[in-house]
């Protein structure tokens, strides 16, 4: 919290200031729901016998407050950070300072030991690309089948978002882990 109301604040009698912070210093940074939703669907057929189709989305405009800057994720000091293969760890060290994350298993001050900060958390997802042939029934006819499909899909295929939610924190829309599936078919009508 910030102490943007300072008509409370209290001066010493050695004419410092101290920061009075209660509920007058609040602001509203973000909304955790995002007030924007679009999606673009389409379907193309093409030469009568091969589809393709996608769909992107996204979600705009919503933000959340998260301390994982901090860096506090050694699971109270067992976790080692040199002994354990993990992702890309970004850390304050007096050779590369940063402003975006603190020191391994950082805490505020006193009274403020668990700051957070408040992240965008908007994106766009590119999430499905398909694609199918319908064999022609000259091939399939042979082996005494009506019709036959092949095709391809991919899922979440791309998201784009804001480097410092996708740096720290995954994928924007699970907060964690979001697998790209890959499918492969045969649909097959006797």
């Amino acid at each position: 919290m910030s102490n943007s109301h300072t008509a409370d604040d209290r001066v010493n009698a050695d004419g410092t200031v101290t920061p009075v912070y209660n509920s007058l210093d609040q602001e509203i940074l973000g909304i955790t729901t995002a007030p924007y939703h679009w999606s673009i669907r389409n379907e193309f057929v093409l030469w009568k016998d091969l589809s393709v189709s996608f769909n992107i989305y996204s979600f705009i405009g919503h933000k959340q407050s998260r301390g994982d800057f901090r860096n506090q994720d050694d699971d109270g000091g067992r976790l080692t950070y040199a002994a354990a293969n993990m992702l890309y760890k970004d850390y304050w060290t007096p050779q590369t300072p940063s402003s975006r994350a603190g020191k391994i298993d950082a805490r505020g001050p006193t009274g403020a030991d668990r700051p957070s900060q408040v992240y965008n958390r908007s994106f766009v997802r590119f999430d499905n690309f398909s694609v199918g042939y319908t064999l022609p029934t000259i091939w399939t006819s042979r082996i005494e089948v009506e019709r036959a499909r092949v095709f391809a899909s991919v899922r979440n295929v791309a998201v784009w978002s804001s480097k410092d939610w996708h740096d720290y924190f995954g994928d924007p829309e699970t907060g964690g882990l979001a697998p790209r599936i890959f499918t492969l078919g045969l649909n097959l009508v006797f």
